[in-house]
């Protein structure tokens, strides 16, 4: 089913159609379960792709469904979700961003942790709530929170992104 909605958005976003993306059921209780309340204020083409994305397996490097890094999902969310095109890796992304405290996230900005203690080694985008999706080493595409042990000890900046480019 996931296959043929992604069709039919992808069909719409060709022809230059814009209409209202609706999630189904079983997307909008996931995201109920996750707190998360989808309403006319969401934004559903975020919501939709992180649903396509989510348990897509960690590859280093990857960049498709198959397998994908972090980065490398930030990188297709932005483009995917609002026609921005992100360069580099994630140590290199921060540059692309005005740096933004943590009390005052928006959707779509990204997050950046310091895993291994050194520098920044591990990106995410914000969804709202405390929320984040990345592409975890060990569970793919995930959403979790920040305020989880593991990502509040490791959390080391978070910016909005400043470039935009036609797609």
């Amino acid at each position: 089913m996931k296959t043929v909605f992604a069709s039919i958005l992808f069909s719409i976003s060709l022809i230059g159609v814009s209409q209202p993306i609706l999630l189904d059921s079983a997307e909008t209780k996931y995201f109920a379960e996750l707190g998360f309340e989808i309403d006319s204020t969401s934004n559903y083409k975020l919501f939709d792709f992180v649903c396509q994305w989510t348990e897509t397996p960690y590859k280093y490097a990857g960049k498709s469904l198959s397998g994908v890094d972090c980065s490398s999902f930030a990188k297709a969310l932005h483009w995917e979700v609002y026609n921005i095109r992100l360069l580099g890796n994630s140590t290199a992304l921060p540059s692309e961003c005005m740096p933004v405290e943590q009390n005052e996230l928006k959707q779509g900005d990204l997050i950046f942790f310091n895993i291994y203690g050194a520098k920044i080694s591990h990106v995410g985008v914000y969804l709202g709530d405390n929320k984040f999706v990345h592409a975890s080493t060990k569970l793919g595409v995930t959403i979790n929170d920040l305020s989880e042990k593991y990502y509040a000890k490791r959390y080391f900046s978070a910016g909005r992104v400043v470039i935009l480019v036609d797609k």
